[in-house]
């Protein structure tokens, strides 16, 4: 990934330039049988400003079984700094030089829920050259196989993680979607499935 600073958005990953911060936005939008793709284009000067107006817009556009669980993060490639906020979303995992995988989990509720200002805790860490960091939905760990039985149900995704450096975020997603889809066989699936596999540096 370049040190450019920019931003990047899903589902396609289209990238554009920005002048200042690459801007990861991951949020899964969860209502009964339905999982979309939010994309928001702009943060406040303040992160946690920005989630506050953020928790608050949701909460006045949605109904009460509607909610946002996301994970939002600033990522500065050339310091290697990431901060990131869950919002009820899965752990992000940081792949460490050592072989180790560090979960990234703190924030705070989904969006949406309450109409009121929450301290979102923000995990700051500083990547290491060749470190990784991946974002999923929960479409991949719940994805199920014929007998019920969940894909990340013995930690599978964070094995596939430790087994796979490959060249590039690419051929890693497209391995992951492999796994998963051998693990559930012939079981259809059951919730849209996103990664996101970062190569900072």
């Amino acid at each position: 990934m370049s040190t450019t600073r920019s931003r990047l958005l899903l589902p396609n990953f289209v990238f554009r330039r920005l002048p200042f911060w690459l801007v990861l936005c991951f949020i899964a939008v969860q209502s009964r049988a339905q999982l979309d793709l939010v994309l928001v284009s702009s943060f406040h000067a303040y992160l946690h400003a920005y989630l506050d107006s953020l928790n608050q817009a949701i909460f006045s556009a949605s109904t009460a079984e509607r909610y946002i669980t996301a994970v939002v993060g600033i990522l500065q490639p050339d310091r290697g700094e990431l901060q990131m906020i869950n919002a009820g979303h899965n752990p992000v995992y940081v792949l460490r030089a050592d072989g180790t995988v560090e979960a990234l989990s703190k924030g705070g509720i989904a969006f949406g829920m309450i109409d009121m200002d929450f301290p979102y805790e923000v995990d700051s860490v500083t990547l290491a050259p060749g470190e990784r960091v991946l974002l999923y939905t929960d479409g991949i760990t719940e994805a199920m196989n014929a007998h019920g039985e969940q894909y990340d149900a013995h930690d599978a995704l964070q094995s596939f993680l430790l087994a796979h450096r490959p060249s590039s975020s690419e051929a890693f997603v497209r391995g992951l979607l492999a796994d998963v889809a051998s693990f559930t066989g012939a079981a259809p699936q059951s919730d849209d499935m996103t990664a996101m596999y970062l190569m900072p540096g």
